[in-house]
């Protein structure tokens, strides 16, 4: 969640109680399933949204971020490199 805020990413919604992932909000006008390729090749890994969301009501600006199996110490890289991505 730190590094999430001071990369200045937008949180769409997380449960109160544990939880293992964030769910996130693009800026308007990104592709998250573009974003997803585009940051594997970087070797980040992100899940976009689309595929959790009614077809009928597409919303393809939300991605989500799981972190129980990464290593702390590797989190703020892999954000910071989001953060980059969604900038350019």
């Amino acid at each position: 969640a730190e590094s999430i805020a001071e990369a200045g990413l937008t949180v769409a919604g997380q449960g109160g109680f544990g939880g293992s992932s964030f769910w996130m909000r693009a800026p308007s006008g990104v592709d998250t399933e573009a974003l997803a390729l585009r940051l594997r090749g970087d070797g980040v890994l992100i899940e976009a949204g689309k595929s959790f969301f009614d077809p009928a009501r597409p919303q393809g600006q939300f991605y989500r971020l799981g972190y129980s199996s990464i290593a702390p110490a590797k989190i703020p890289e892999g954000i910071a490199r989001i953060a980059k991505a969604l900038r350019s």
